[in-house]
């Protein structure tokens, strides 16, 4: 829907501003369409759009390419700018981008054609207003429909990175022990992800959100309350499970009430996959319970990105390192090993489009994060009064 608009509104502007009005074509705001597809999914997409939306508009110019060919070079400028984008809404860089890069453009243009310098003035002038305008749309357009589509975009996912956000905040208050695993987590699955090339913002964010539905029975969960167990012992194995699992449902309904972005969202559902919930199924066996198996098993799906995948890993190996009693280089590599193999024995990593190769590196780049976690502080001497 959003490139079938774009599109539409390119051709509207072009025959408003060529045919019906009668101004010159370097008045189309060529680049308000190009950049808007470019934030809204991304660069590369962008520039493959710029080239539709040339043939596009220099079709309904009588294929005259000149002015449209100097507004699409024009909007790389702008797409370079949003390539290095690091902070919410910098509209401020793609403005001078554009405007650089159509100062230089019309300049050789101008040389090559040799033309006055009253028609090389007017011509900057034209292409100036165009940027502007361009610029002026996206300001209102972009956040607007950035948060309704519910997009992973670079802009929204460095907002909830935000420590001030309002469910990162509830969540350091209500659950501090699982804020504190999410950090960790965060930590090693964006370092794996940029390892191999997946959205290590997307990974970073997935990871500080995936636990999110604990928020709403806290107190049952280890990492927050030493006597979760104690609450456990009160309940029937199968109840403890179906509880546990339901921080999952509770994670998604959570995410929909704040609007996180959907890429966000799959991550939380998908981060159990379809494991087992061991402990408690133990003890049913243990206790002759009668059980329904599947009350022991998160209901999925498994993981369908890479980076849902990276967060199953990075999640169950930082969990698992809680229970070690004695930590070096050789039982984490082990321990991360086994979480990997027994994953891959499970079938959970299936269905996301990640290799052995990759799954190697992830391992590689989780190790020395987890070492930095766990490694041995100094002993320093105890105080001692001067006096003595």
């Amino acid at each position: 829907i959003v490139l079938l608009a774009s599109l539409l509104v390119s051709v509207f502007m072009t025959i408003l501003v060529n045919t019906a009005f009668e101004l010159p074509s370097l008045l189309i705001p060529f680049s308000f369409s190009v950049l808007l597809i470019a934030m809204i999914f991304n660069p590369q997409i962008g520039l493959i759009y710029n080239l539709i939306n040339l043939i596009l508009i220099a079709h309904f110019l009588n294929w005259n390419f000149l002015a449209p060919a100097m507004l699409a070079l024009t909007s790389c400028g702008g797409l370079i700018a949003l390539k290095g984008l690091r902070k919410k809404q910098e509209f401020y860089p793609m403005t001078l981008y554009l405007l650089i890069a159509f100062l230089v453009i019309n300049t050789a243009v101008s040389l090559i054609r040799f033309q006055t310098i009253e028609v090389y003035l007017l011509h900057l002038a034209y292409g100036l207003v165009s940027c502007l305008i361009s610029i002026g749309g996206l300001m209102l357009l972009v956040p607007f429909l950035q948060r309704k589509l519910n997009l992973a975009t670079k802009q929204i996912l460095l907002e909830l990175l935000d420590f001030e956000n309002p469910l990162l905040k509830k969540m350091s208050l209500i659950t501090p022990g699982t804020y504190h695993h999410a950090l960790i987590v965060g930590n090693l699955a964006e370092s794996a992800a940029e390892a191999i090339g997946a959205n290590h913002l997307l990974a970073r964010v997935g990871s500080y959100y995936h636990d999110i539905g604990k928020i709403d029975n806290p107190k049952f969960f280890i990492e927050n309350n030493p006597e979760a167990t104690e609450l456990h012992d009160n309940m029937m194995a199968n109840e403890s499970a179906i509880l546990i699992r339901r921080h999952i449902e509770d994670g998604v309904r959570l995410a929909r009430k704040y609007k996180l972005p959907y890429a966000v969202i799959d991550i939380i559902e998908q981060h159990h996959g379809t494991n087992k919930i061991s402990y408690f199924l133990n003890k049913a066996q243990e206790t002759n319970l009668e059980i329904d198996p599947e009350e022991f098993y998160y209901k999925g799906p498994k993981p369908r990105s890479k980076e849902a995948a990276i967060v199953m890993i990075a999640d169950i190996f930082e969990s698992t390192t809680k229970s070690l009693d004695e930590f070096d280089e050789q039982i984490l590599r082990e321990l991360l090993d086994e979480v990997v193999l027994r994953l891959i024995q499970d079938n959970q990593l299936d269905e996301a489009p990640i290799t052995m190769q990759e799954l190697k590196k992830i391992k590689e780049y989780m190790l020395p994060i987890i070492m930095g976690v766990y490694r041995r502080r100094l002993e320093y001497p105890e105080h001692r009064d001067v006096d003595n």
